[in-house]
Formats: C-alpha cells, structure tokens, sequence
C-alpha cells in the first residue's frame, strides 16, 4: 500500500480530480428541504354512493384487484373497502418506475369501466406520500385578483400562467383554487320524462362515456410504449342535443333538446377569496420530488414577472408564499457557519498540535473528504437536504478525528529525506490502518438498521445513512492516503544536523 506514495503525480492529479468533480458537484446537486417523499406505491379509489360494503367488494375491488395483478414489479396489493368506498394500495418493488405503472394500469382500468356498475364514478389514482408530508410538495403559492368576476380570472390563470409554466422541467402540477372549470348542466322536464317513462341516470352515463376519451389498448416501438385511444364522440353542445333517446316500451325515438336544456354554466365554488377588496383566485404550485427547488422557484419568479407584465392593468399577480425563502436563508447561513467552523478548526489545531503545518494538512483531509462524499451523492441521484446536510454534519466530528489519529501517528519523529519518510510512513501506517478503520466501521454500523426500518421512516432515515455512510468512509481513504502524501511530499524537509554545520562552512 505504500508504495503508491511514490507516484507523486498519480496522487496529485486524483486529488485534483476529487477537487474539481467535488465543487461541479456541489454547484450543480439540487437543494431542496425534503428528499422525495413519495412512496413506490399507488392508491385506486372508487366511490360509490352509500352502496354496502359486500357489493363494493365483489363488483369493483375484486375487479380492480385483477388488473392491478396485471402490472409488473407488484409487490403487495392492499384492499380496503367500506360504505360506498372501495380504495386498493399497490406497492412496487423498491426501484421500479412507477409512473409508467400508473399508465399502464389507467389503461387497463379504462377496459375495466365496461364491466363495472353505471352509477360508478371515476375512479382517482393517487401516488402514495404520508400525509404529514405533502405540505413540502407544495413549495410555492400565488394570488391572481383584479375588477373581474372569478371566471374571467381562472380563463387568465389557466391560459396565460399554468399552460405556459407546466412544460418547465421540475414542475409538476399547479392547482387553481376558488374557480372551478365550467360545468355541463342538463335539466330534464320532469313532466316530460315521467309522460315518456325516460330514466335520467342512463342518459348522464352514457353522455359521460361518449365524453371520455377511450383506450383501446397500447403498442411497443423501439422501447417506447404507444397509447391507442378513440376521442369523445361528441364535439360540440349541439352534438349532445341532438343526442337520440329511445323511449321505453316503443320504436320511437326523441331528441335529448326536446325533454331537457343543455348548456356550460360555472361549477359551484366552494370557497371565495378576496384580496383588497376584489376578487382573487389562489394558484398552489407543486414540484416534482427530487428537482431542484432554489433553482425551480427562481425561474418561476422570473416567469410570473415576465407574465405580469402581459396582463392587463387592472389585473396584478402577487407572491403568497415561498418556502425555498427559508431554504436558501439556511444554506447562505450554513456557507457562514462553514467558514467560521473551519478558520475555529484551524485555530484549535494551531494550538493544540502546535505545529504550522499541522492545520493545513487536516483541513485538507477534511475539505477532501466532503468532496468525494458530495461528489458520490450527486451521481448517485441524490438531492441536498435538510437530511443529507444532516449526516454530513454529524460526520464531520468524526473526520476530523481520523485526521488527527493519522497525523499524530505519522508525523512524530518524521525524517528530513523523503526515501525515510517513506520508511517511516510504511513502518507506522499499518499502526493508525486498523483502528481508524475500525472505529470508522462502528460508527457506521450504528446507522446500518436504518436502512431496514419501515417503509415511511426510510423516506428520512435513509438519506441520512447514506450521506453519513459515504463521508466516513470517505474520510477513511483521504485520510490514510492525503495526509501520507501530504507529510511525504509537501511539508518542506528540515536540514539535519549535519547538512546545517556544512552549509554554514561554505558560507565561510
């Protein structure tokens, strides 16, 4: 193992290359407070008026159970199902893309709606995140309000905002509340439908199908997959007026127009806003787990700008809330805190060592050591967070403790020629190998069941074991490899005794 340390150059190039891979890596690794918290699993809910659970089970959550058994990587398939609700849970294996899962079993939910029950409405597909968690998903919220009813200003926030803002990469949904899309609304005389015998709920069923559209299936190409659907048979509201009802009990046929008004009204909202005194719709804007959520909530600041500037006059965007303010506040505060941790670091080794050199050389370790840990966690895909700093920070007191073992080990009666320096080191690294590795494995080891505890606690426990994991151990090679390299070719050599009394005779 010592013989590397003759190949000055091998050495000095690696550590050049842990240098600069190092800071591209922290320049470029996303921030975010959370890591993704999203679990490998989705939740089919149906609902079902006040129908009995027994019905529930055997009409849809049998059926759907059946599909989902169609998917690839299943792991488990959970069912519960109560009065008028039936939910099913699938869990993937760890690993498996689950956003073409979901594609694939909207496919096959699409073929199942034949078979399922008239009065069943659309089934919602959710992708699983604790519930106490989905707040940081939502990292951005704006107001858009003017002299406007709330109609025209969600025609504004949907035209003008979220169909110019979705295609950003990072972005995955923004939420418009206090407006709803409008509504077809049907009013059937009832004097009419009772004379003809005509049931409503049929002809709603089935204006709802020829609306959806319909999968017929999917095709594979060159590792693409290809979704085959028929459009909604209607195009227009006079198409749904002409619609042709057939009368119980006879050949004779109506148009639906004779025996009910069709027109498009606004959906009764829920909720109404105002903001100084007029009226104001609130646009919640919500990220992609594992994007970069300074960089994202940047551009998305500079957009609006852009957008504002193209509304009218009377209409004004305005920032509700931001929540990468506080991320980007304790990563300015951590890069201070950084600097004064290691000019504290320096000091304390100044003193203690007593020796100029000594600082220089750990600090060196240590810098080294968070850069190959960065370097490995952003091509390994992971993101920089409150829990990934975490584990950074609590590996930090355990470098520099395997920067000091090694030095003192090493540095203590270290000859002037560097052919001794490398007896020296070759003679006392095997002394300071096996208790830095061995108290670096301990501590580790402490965190290794975190990697086996429950699914919705490795969302946290996870990133922290791995940041803290790969600094340890990164420590271990930087310092058993720098500090060597450091005493062997970079501390300037002293003079020996006699090499000082024969310079001072040639200076004679």
């Amino acid at each position: 193992m010592t013989e590397i340390f003759r190949r000055r150059y091998f050495i000095s190039l690696s550590y050049m290359l842990i240098a600069v891979v190092g800071v591209v890596a922290w320049l470029n690794i996303p921030l975010e407070m959370a890591p993704d918290l999203r679990l490998p699993s989705v939740t089919v809910s149906y609902s079902w008026g006040s129908t009995s659970p027994e019905v529930m089970e055997q009409e849809v959550t049998r059926r759907v159970e059946q599909s989902a058994n169609r998917l690839r990587n299943v792991e488990q398939i959970r069912s519960v199902t109560r009065e008028g609700r039936s939910q099913v849970t699938i869990t993937f294996e760890k690993e498996t893309p689950v956003e073409y899962r979901v594609l694939e079993l909207q496919e096959y939910l699409y073929a199942l709606r034949e078979t399922l029950p008239p009065q069943e409405r659309q089934p919602s597909i959710n992708r699983s995140i604790p519930q106490e968690l989905q707040e940081q998903e939502t990292f951005m919220a704006w107001s858009i309000s003017g002299n406007r009813t709330s109609r025209e200003l969600y025609r504004f926030a949907r035209q003008r905002i979220e169909l110019q803002l979705l295609g950003f990469e990072g972005l995955a949904e923004i939420e418009i509340q206090g407006a709803e899309d409008p509504a077809l609304t049907i009013r059937f005389n009832r004097k009419l439908i009772e004379q003809y015998g005509v049931e409503p709920g049929p002809i709603l069923d089935d204006i709802r199908n020829r609306l959806n559209w319909r999968s017929t299936g999917f095709v594979e190409e060159k590792g693409s997959r290809y979704s085959l659907l028929i459009p909604p048979r209607f195009a227009s509201l006079d198409d749904i007026r002409e619609m042709n009802i057939s009368l119980p009990g006879s050949n004779r046929q109506v148009s639906l127009r004779e025996i009910a008004e069709i027109s498009v009204e606004d959906y009764p909202v829920k909720s109404l806003k105002r903001l100084n005194g007029k009226p104001a719709l609130s646009m919640t804007f919500v990220r992609e787990s594992g994007s970069d959520a300074m960089k994202l909530a940047a551009t998305l600041r500079a957009e609006m700008k852009r957008i504002e500037a193209t509304l009218p006059d009377d209409i004004t965007l305005q920032l509700e809330r931001d929540s990468t303010e506080e991320l980007r506040a304790q990563f300015d505060d951590l890069q201070y805190q950084s600097v004064f941790s290691i000019l504290l670091v320096f000091i304390i080794l100044l003193l203690f060592i007593r020796r100029v050199r000594a600082p220089f050389v750990i600090l060196g370790s240590i810098l080294f050591s968070l850069l190959m840990s960065i370097s490995i966690l952003f091509f390994l895909n992971y993101t920089m967070n409150v829990l990934t700093l975490a584990g950074l920070t609590v590996a930090l007191g355990m470098i520099i403790d395997n920067a000091v073992v090694v030095f003192e080990q090493l540095n203590p009666g270290l000859p002037a020629d560097r052919e001794r320096r490398m007896e020296h080191v070759k003679k006392e690294l095997p002394y300071t190998f096996v208790p830095v590795l061995g108290s670096t494995l301990t501590t580790i080891g402490i965190f290794v069941p975190l990697f086996f505890a429950m699914e919705e606690l490795q969302l946290f426990l996870v990133p922290l074991a791995v940041a803290l994991t790969l600094t340890l151990g990164s420590s271990v090679l930087v310092a058993l490899s720098w500090i060597p390299y450091s005493l062997i070719w970079l501390v300037p050599a002293k003079a020996t005794g006699q090499e000082r009394t024969l310079k001072k005779r040639l200076r004679k």
